[in-house]
């Protein structure tokens, strides 16, 4: 359940219930913008949250070819996965996708698949006005994406640092925290499925104050209870709310 806080031509944003609390709108906004602008370190997803290049590169039969007989198994495969588990399939499927295609694949090949024009037009709307509004704070990657495409997207954003390949994101929560534990008032993450909710829950479990961020493809979506914000991959409504320009 989501208490939808603006719409505007596709964009939303939204809070969970509790986040509410009870509040009026006005109190409601001006809580978010000082949790916001209160994060410190932020941990954030790549696909799904500030673009899907994992998907784009297996459209693009990136590292095989549209003829081979592995990648035309790998999408029927991928299909029925998706079919019937959903979101859920998308990250063994990607890993597959890596091992099958992209292992033997060097850096500097995959880099040139995702050039600074080409990682600025994937980005969904919003993405790069948002990551500018919070600049002040350390921003990470934690993905399960592979490397090169990760630091390309992180380099084209201002992130700082990016850990790649990851399988359980609570083990990056832990020691990132442990490295800047006394630093540490407010941990902000922003991911869109289960694993990313792990890392919100992570930081809570480690006694820090943590705000959650689920992104969203539509904001009626299935919302997952860890978090306390809900935003369409589309930012411009949490720009308009937090007054990014």
């Amino acid at each position: 359940m989501i208490d939808v806080l603006l719409k505007r031509n596709g964009s939303a944003i939204g809070v969970n219930p509790y986040f509410a609390n009870g509040r009026n709108y006005q109190e409601i906004v001006e809580e978010l913008r000082d949790q916001v602008f209160g994060v410190e370190m932020w941990l954030r997803d790549l696909d799904g949250t500030d673009a899907n290049p994992a998907t784009d590169i297996a459209f693009r039969a990136v590292g095989t070819s549209y003829t081979d007989l592995k990648y035309i198994n790998w999408c029927f495969a991928t299909a029925f996965a998706l079919a019937k588990d959903k979101k859920s399939a998308e990250s063994s499927r990607w890993n597959e996708y890596v091992d099958q295609f992209l292992k033997d694949k060097s850096p500097r090949e995959l880099i040139r698949q995702f050039s600074e024009e080409i990682v600025e037009k994937s980005l969904y709307p919003g993405v790069k006005e948002w990551n500018e509004g919070l600049n002040g704070a350390a921003r990470f990657y934690v993905t399960r994406n592979i490397g090169p495409i990760t630091f390309a997207f992180a380099r084209s954003l201002g992130i700082q640092a990016a850990y790649t390949e990851v399988q359980d994101k609570s083990k990056v929560v832990k020691e990132l925290l442990e490295r800047f534990n006394g630093d540490l008032q407010r941990v902000g993450v922003e991911g869109d499925t289960i694993e990313d909710a792990v890392m919100v829950d992570e930081v809570r479990r480690l006694g820090k104050k943590v705000l959650g961020i689920q992104v969203m493809k539509k904001i009626n979506g299935t919302t997952l209870d860890s978090f306390d914000i809900y935003t369409t991959r589309d930012r411009r409504a949490l720009l308009e709310i937090l007054e990014i320009n």
